[in-house]
């Protein structure tokens, strides 16, 4: 017995025991169960983080942003009347802009402004809550206007919607939230707090705006579990190119000296050290060109607007030294900093929340005019960046060898430590010399093409064309329809070739444009040639030759002068001359056709040219095609088209166009009708005013197949559908009025033959007879021929048997009669008769 009651003590004394060790060990284990939870949290966050900034700072390299979220009226939605630009107002954007007439370059208001009025608003100062009248804060700012959030944010800038400056400003303010919501997007998963970014319904004001929020330091919210936010800062350069006056800061070194940082915002992370160097800034209340460090007052990054006008306008805005927000422009280095309090949801106690933070930075796609040299600009202080104070020792031990190594030094190592100025901008570094082609450099095709080289470190843009371009008399009606730089067009219009002198000029800023002043309101970005880079200029012709070099080469192109932006003396561009080759004796022909006059008939109408009906296509057109087989080129002068009315006012013709239907590519409009139902009355004239207007002759080249294209107005589908009727037949008597030879068709064709061609169609007499068989109710007597078989009785069907003798009717003996020819040929010979 005593020995099972000691046992039972034992056991109680061990189960003591256990519990002890169990709560000994317990916060042990809980502790590494809560550890190992947020670890895999907080791993998850960092790697989502990371995510977050690799996806902002891929969509701000591309220039993009949410055009359906923030719509904007851009260029490429601009419509154009006679006169003015009548859309280009936008009140209702994000970023309102507006033509108030005050920034009418002839000083008229505008047919959309009822009167001059500033819309900017009113010039106030702004200080963040809890810095009320402390100077070091104020934000200069315009309120209570409707362009007061584009003048608040860009030196008070008074916004035009005329400028394609302006209209890429605006973009880019508008890319910055693209940013943010594109951040936002890549750290899905994490616990975010609820979007700040969200925009008040007034537009009236930069307040309340994710804009303003940055100028808010101390965050409010910074302390706060799930804060989310993000920088966007840029290398973008500053306005005075090459000045080192108007910068805000610059950068202390580890041997505390100080190098200036030139490009108008700097990008603030915390370990980074920042000096003032603007003078009588009250931003620590006394003249800080001193060695004292002023901290920029930001959590732990940012960015900071450093660049500052001199001599400011009354109506300017200089908040330098305040923190700001931008994307870069193409070239640029964009830089995206998202930082996030990752809370933690295990009670250990440590902390309510991590401080995370992840940095990413990439160059700007060239989505507009490229400026590369900004790339290497003022990159901030991120892991991925070297300490670059190391140069300065390289300079202590010899001052003379260090001139040599200098060119050596990379970009990166260049920025900070000293800066060098960039080589002055010279007229004589661009120059334009047509694209070499192999057979004839410049020219092929029914286009001129020009590289504008530009060897300066600046970028520049092209201000004026005067391009002069030869007449080819055998192409009367050619025309200049377009000019462009890499692609992207700067005029276009229907400048036609003068046949009374050799040489034609087209000038941007005084000939005609479709729209009108296409060239002035292009955007600078779409004639800007980069800095060290090239640009392909191209003039477009239209009807002319397939292949220009067979007519004029690149020679017939000189005294075209291109004129380019000039930063050193912006009011006297640089005058680029085309650098040509001297001109040959005589241009080079056409190979097929060495001696035109001599080898083509002079009959215009003979076979060698034709106008054929082809069929009826949709939307009421009929085509027809032009063959010209001859040598030369026919010029289309004038037309007389007949057409069946099926009823009065049913259908109209409104057009006549060749190569393709009107508005498609290659399209060319010969002639048009004076309004939607001007011309209902058949037949059409060319020239005959009533009817509608001769926009331009037309030449079809030697040996070729042409479209001619008839538009009749007030149909959907096909003329030869039921409800219409019309047939190929209704267009007989058409004639075209188609020259001959060299002239361009301007003749009345040779040997005394008018020119005029007939539309050839082989089933038009027929319908014109038609009626004729409509009296083929005669044929209803062939009832006769079903007689026929009744004589046929089929009882004498063994007469057919009886026509073996029809076979025994070598009767024909007689006829082989014949043959006495034969005798009759001398040699007796036989004739062509004998068998």
């Amino acid at each position: 017995m005593n020995t099972l009651h000691d046992t039972g003590k034992t056991r109680r004394r061990h189960k003591g025991q256990t519990l002890a060790e169990f709560a000994l060990t317990l916060p042990i284990l809980l502790m590494l169960t809560f550890g190992i939870i947020e670890f895999g949290r907080i791993f998850q966050a960092w790697v989502t983080l990371q995510n977050s900034a690799r996806a902002a700072v891929r969509y701000a390299s591309t220039g993009q942003f949410y055009d359906d979220k923030f719509p904007m009226k851009l260029k490429k939605d601009l419509v154009y009347s006679a006169n003015n630009l009548v859309s280009l107002n936008d009140p209702d954007s994000t970023v309102p802009c507006v033509d108030d007439g005050t920034d009418a370059p002839d000083g008229v208001v505008r047919s959309w402004s009822s009167a001059a009025t500033d819309q900017r608003g009113t010039k106030v100062d702004y200080y963040p809550p809890g810095h009320n009248g402390d100077p070091k804060y104020k934000i200069g700012i315009y309120d209570n206007g409707l362009e007061s959030i584009f003048a608040s944010w860009n030196d008070g800038k008074n916004c035009d919607p005329r400028s394609a400056d302006d209209q890429e400003t605006r973009k880019d303010m508008l890319r910055v939230l693209s940013i943010f919501e594109e951040a936002r997007k890549g750290a899905g998963g994490l616990a975010l707090e609820q979007s700040s970014w969200t925009l008040p319904p007034t537009k009236t004001t930069i307040l309340g705006t994710p804009w303003a929020a940055v100028w808010i330091v101390p965050n409010p919210r910074e302390s706060l579990r799930s804060w989310f936010d993000v920088v966007v800062c840029s290398t973008r350069g500053t306005a005075n190119t090459g000045s080192v006056d108007n910068t805000y800061y610059a950068r202390t070194a580890a041997d505390g000296s100080t190098n200036d940082i030139h490009t108008r915002f700097v990008t603030y992370v915390d370990n980074d050290n920042l000096r003032v160097t603007k003078t009588g800034d009250p931003s620590d209340g006394s003249d800080l060109n001193s060695s004292a460090t002023s901290n920029p007052r930001l959590p732990q990054a940012g960015c900071l607007l450093n660049e500052f006008t001199p001599s400011p306008a009354p109506s300017a805005l200089d908040n330098s030294g305040k923190p700001w927000l931008d994307p870069g422009g193409p070239g640029d280095t964009v830089t995206v900093v998202v930082t996030f309090n990752h809370p933690l949801i295990t009670p250990i106690g440590l902390a309510p929340y991590i401080k995370m933070q992840a940095r990413r930075s990439a160059i700007v796609e060239s989505f507009r005019a490229s400026s590369a040299d900004t790339a290497f600009g003022d990159v901030p202080a991120l892991e991925v960046q070297p300490n670059t104070n190391t140069p300065v020792p390289s300079f202590t031990p010899s001052i003379t060898p260090t001139p040599s190594n200098t060119p050596t030094v990379t970009p990166v190592s260049s920025v900070t430590p000293s800066w060098t100025p960039p080589p002055a901008f010279s007229c004589n570094l661009i120059t334009a010399k047509p694209v070499p082609n192999g057979v004839s450099d410049g020219v092929f095709g029914n286009t001129v093409s020009i590289d504008i080289k530009n060897d300066n470190v600046q970028a520049t843009y092209i201000t004026r064309v005067i391009l002069k371009w030869p007449t080819i008399l055998d192409y009367p009606g050619m025309y200049l329809t377009e000019m462009a730089l890499d692609g992207a067009p700067h005029w276009k219009g229907t400048d036609q070739s003068d046949v009374n002198s050799a040489t034609n000029t087209t000038d941007t800023n005084t000939d005609a444009s479709t729209p009108a002043n296409y060239f002035q309101n292009t955007p600078q970005s779409d004639r800007t040639v980069a800095a060290r880079d090239t640009g392909n200029w191209t003039g477009l012709f239209g009807n002319g030759p397939i292949l220009l070099q067979q007519y004029v080469s690149i020679s017939n192109f000189a005294g075209t002068i291109f004129y380019m932006y000039n930063p050193l003396t912006p009011s006297t561009p640089c005058a680029i001359p085309l650098n040509v080759p001297p001109p040959t004796s005589t241009p080079p022909f056409n190979p097929n056709n060495p001696t035109n006059t001599p080898t083509f008939t002079p009959d215009c109408a003979s076979n060698q040219l034709s106008v054929n009906f082809i069929g009826f296509e949709q939307f009421g057109i009929v085509r027809l095609e032009v063959v010209n087989n001859r040598y030369a080129v026919a010029g289309l002068t004038d037309f007389s088209i007949v057409w069946r009315q099926p009823l009065p006012g049913i259908i109209t013709l409104d057009r006549v166009t060749t190569v393709a239907p009107y508005g498609q590519p290659g399209s060319v409009e010969v002639w048009h009708s004076t309004g939607p139902t001007a011309d209902g009355t058949p037949p059409t004239g060319g020239h005959v005013a009533t009817d509608g207007v001769w926009v331009q002759n037309f030449t079809f080249p030697p040996r070729s197949t042409t479209a001619l294209l008839i538009d009749f107005g007030g149909v959907s589908g096909l003329l030869s559908d039921s409800n219409i009727g019309m047939t190929p037949s209704d267009f007989n008597g058409t004639q075209f009025r188609i020259g001959c030879g060299g002239t361009g068709g301007t003749g009345n064709g040779g040997g005394g033959n008018s020119g005029l061609i007939n539309l050839a169609n082989a089933p038009t007499p027929a319908p014109t007879n038609t009626p004729g068989p409509s009296n083929t109710p005669k044929p209803t007597y062939t009832p006769a021929p079903t007689n026929t078989p009744a004589p046929a009785t089929k009882t004498f069907t063994p007469g057919p048997t009886s026509t073996p003798k029809p076979t025994n009717t070598p009767k024909p003996p007689p006829t082989a009669t014949t043959p006495p020819p034969p005798p009759t040929l001398p040699g007796g010979g036989c004739g062509d008769g004998c068998g």
